[in-house]
């Protein structure tokens, strides 16, 4: 209650790129949402709109958006000269607002390749202004949908169920670009792929808060390693770990290490849920 996402990371969900191609715009866009769960870099999820204030985030992700308008692509270019950083696959802004086939990817200047002149194989980093950006040609998934058979009507169709929300073939590669793009994310929670986290902001009193959920309910999770950045104009007062798995009523306070506006500290086991509170000062 009261709180706001603190997420640095935000992926773009396009009403033109969803809305137009049912396939392989949407299996992109949760396999890349999939890949940042499991790997723990809190996002948040943005529409058209936001773009025009881009201002909280570090990272803008484009998962095969494939269709943007011209004013969408320039304020893009914006937020990267500017020093935001950007991740963008497959066939991200191939198309205009309407689906039309661009001569070049709209793009191209800032991916430091064009895809639709020079096929591209390979990742490729590049500087834009003050901004980082990375494009990365395919994401590529570890269980290919199959069709489905409509029987009334004989229609061969694709369902992207959670059959299919596993973590893609080159998901290190995606959690890469992020972290090459962000540039110093502000949290980097280490613990197994089981472990998810959400990343919380309050106003008053003055604190962060991580929530953390293991699925893996067969195996508790010990040590789990956190590593914050202070925000601008506060210090870390102190931390305390809250979990209804043993005692509702019990608040662990736990040490940490504050150096140069960095704080470590560990988490000592997860079994299912457990928040941990940082009072700022």
């Amino acid at each position: 209650m009261n709180t706001e996402s603190a997420a640095e990371v935000a992926v773009l969900r396009s009403y033109a790129s969803l809305s137009y191609n049912n396939y392989s715009t949407h299996l992109s866009v949760i396999l890349f949402e999939q890949t940042l769960i499991q790997a723990r870099m809190p996002f948040d999820v943005i529409f058209d709109d936001h773009l025009k204030d881009l201002s909280k985030y570090k990272v803008l992700v484009l998962a095969n958006v494939e269709s943007l308008s011209n004013e969408q692509l320039d304020l893009i270019r914006d937020y990267v000269k500017a020093g935001g950083g950007l991740v963008a696959t497959d066939e991200t802004s191939a198309y205009d607002q309407w689906r039309r086939r661009r001569p070049s990817y709209g793009l191209a200047d800032i991916f430091g390749i064009d895809p639709a002149k020079a096929p591209c194989e390979k990742t490729v980093r590049s500087v834009y202004g003050k901004g980082r950006v990375v494009y990365i040609p395919k994401i590529i998934p570890s269980v290919e949908p199959r069709d489905d058979v409509d029987g009334r009507w004989r229609m061969r169709y694709r369902i992207i169920d959670n059959r299919y929300w596993h973590l893609p073939k080159n998901w290190k590669e995606l959690v890469d670009a992020v972290e090459w793009t962000g540039q110093d994310l502000s949290l980097k929670v280490e613990a197994p792929l089981t472990v998810t986290a959400e990343f919380r902001r309050q106003e008053q009193p003055s604190r962060l808060l991580i929530h953390l959920i293991n699925y893996n309910l067969k195996n508790q999770v010990d040590y789990i390693n956190v590593t914050l950045r202070e925000p601008k104009g506060k210090r870390v007062e102190t931390i305390a770990i809250l979990s209804p798995d043993d005692d509702a009523e019990k608040e662990e306070k736990i040490p940490f290490i504050a150096q140069k506006g960095e704080v470590k500290f560990r988490i000592p086991k997860l079994k299912i849920y457990a928040i941990s509170v940082i009072e700022l000062r």
